[in-house]
């Protein structure tokens, strides 16, 4: 049951009204999980090491210029989920992929990324 109106029984009220309470609190659970992993996976990839440019500047115009050279599909989910801070199943509904897609894109953009930026430091 979704509606209050919906309810054919008042007696089943309290009910009905814990199972929405449990239903949400097992939403934000999950999410606080989703966060979590995520912050985590983050925390294992290996950074860019900063010390081979010269300043920051240096750094956001090799990124740039790498991210450039993705193909179309694999720059729109970057710029989706970095830029806009688009869920996987914003950018699944968004670009009208599967949200298996939508990951598998990312994972491989993030990959690129890495190789090309690992040779442009190699570069300095």
């Amino acid at each position: 049951m979704d509606k209050i109106q919906d309810l054919k029984d008042p007696s089943s009220f309290g009910a009905w009204a814990m199972r929405i309470v449990y239903s949400k609190s097992l939403d934000a659970i999950r999410e606080n999980n989703r966060n979590r992993r995520k912050q985590e996976h983050l925390a294992n990839e290996s950074p860019i090491e900063t010390e081979v440019y010269e300043d920051n500047s240096q750094l956001k115009m090799e990124v740039l210029k790498a991210i450039r050279s993705l193909s179309d599909h694999h720059q729109m989910v970057v710029k989706l989920f970095y830029v806009e801070d688009y869920s996987l199943k914003q950018i699944s509904d968004t670009l009208n992929i599967s949200i298996g897609t939508a990951k598998s894109r990312l994972f491989h953009a993030r990959e690129h990324l890495k190789l090309i930026l690992k040779n442009t430091k190699d570069k300095y």
